[in-house]
């Protein structure tokens, strides 16, 4: 087991602390309306010290989320001008017809990587800047439309940057950087990458992408393509959400049962450390991230249009079975998203990183 972010104080401990940042014998942490947020990430592998702005490393669930704003990606800035815009071009449809599958996911990967971008507080937690001020070559699977890739490649002009998904619609028309190529493969059926090819290996949000038992073949093949000393980091989230009321409850286990019956692994978040020691890598770290839904700043109203794209390309599904009219499955879905935003409901977002031994 690699190095942990220090998990959050008790409440009745944290109501103790001043509000400015305390020492503590795993990290330094600040008081911010009433929580402990761990400042300080500690390596195992290598003692060093980074800044952080995460909530816990531990498998249960931080009390709330950060409230954060931040702006957002450049080429994205028109799109997220407002909530009630996002609405209006995503959701506006007639009933049953779902929006082209490039369209959604093109539209859904832009939304999630400004979400994990905006909660994690940074791009990455591999440890390979100075590689990749150097030169390294780089591998984003299940890329999308790029964002994250073109955002690499741009911060670090020196190194290459691989986008690989299995839909090329999702990328068609999108000029990438000069140092970055978009390719097209399926990391379940292996990829043609050599052994020990990258220096950095990220894959994001794949967790309805990869069945139940494809993962170990999958976390393995992404192995043998990083160099000895390389670095792979998965980030995943945990569909459960917390705090959450009685109609958002049917509603999101509505959806869980679908996901169920296409066996993708639900748990797959809480068990990523265990998956890439398993399959010969030294964990070096794991952070965890809180993304509530309707409330808190841009996250969270990012994060209420992600779960409607789940809702829309499950319409006909959901309505079936919670036996209800389009009317009223309408209106039930708009009492569940008022549901979260008074509740203050939310998900977690687990990251790992694990290096491969030298």
């Amino acid at each position: 087991m690699g190095s942990l972010i220090s998990c959050l104080k008790p409440q009745e401990e944290v109501s103790k602390m001043a509000s400015s940042t305390v020492s503590s014998s795993n990290s330094d942490v600040v008081v911010r309306n009433g929580l402990a947020i761990p400042t300080i990430i500690i390596s195992a592998a290598t003692g060093e010290r980074s800044i952080m702005d995460v909530h816990s490393s531990q498998k249960t669930p931080p009390r709330r989320p950060i409230k954060k704003n931040r702006r957002s990606s450049k080429n994205l800035k028109n799109k997220l001008a407002s909530k009630s815009e996002l609405m209006r071009q995503f959701f506006t449809v007639r009933e049953f017809d779902p929006l082209p599958t490039d369209i959604l996911d093109r539209d859904r990967t832009e939304i999630e990587h400004l979400i994990n971008k905006a909660a994690f507080g940074k791009l990455f937690h591999l440890p390979v800047a100075e590689i990749l001020i150097n030169g390294g070559k780089v591998l984003d699977v299940g890329c999308g439309s790029g964002l994250w890739a073109s955002e690499v490649a741009t911060t670090f002009p020196n190194s290459k940057v691989y986008g690989l998904d299995m839909d090329p619609a999702l990328f068609e028309g999108i000029e990438p950087p000069p140092n970055m190529s978009f390719v097209t493969g399926n990391v379940l059926d292996g990829l043609s990458y050599p052994d020990n090819t990258f220096d950095a290996i990220y894959q994001r949000n794949l967790i309805a992408s990869i069945p139940k038992d494809k993962w170990d073949k999958v976390i393995v093949e992404l192995v043998r393509i990083l160099k000895p000393g390389g670095y792979l980091e998965l980030v995943e989230i945990v569909p459960e959400t917390y705090k959450r009321g009685p109609k958002f409850t049917d509603l999101q286990d509505a959806i869980l049962r679908s996901l169920k019956a296409q066996e993708i692994d639900m748990e797959i978040g809480l068990n990523l450390t265990e998956k890439i020691e398993e399959a010969g890598l030294e964990s070096t770290q794991e952070a965890t991230c809180s993304y509530p839904i309707g409330w808190g700043g841009q996250i969270g109203e990012l994060q209420e249009i992600n779960f409607r794209f789940d809702v829309k390309r499950l319409k006909a599904f959901l309505v079936k079975s919670l036996k209800k009219s389009i009317e009223d499955f309408d209106k039930f879905v708009e009492d569940s998203m008022k549901e979260c935003e008074d509740n203050e409901a939310y998900n977690n977002c687990h990251s790992v990183v694990g290096r491969k031994p030298s």
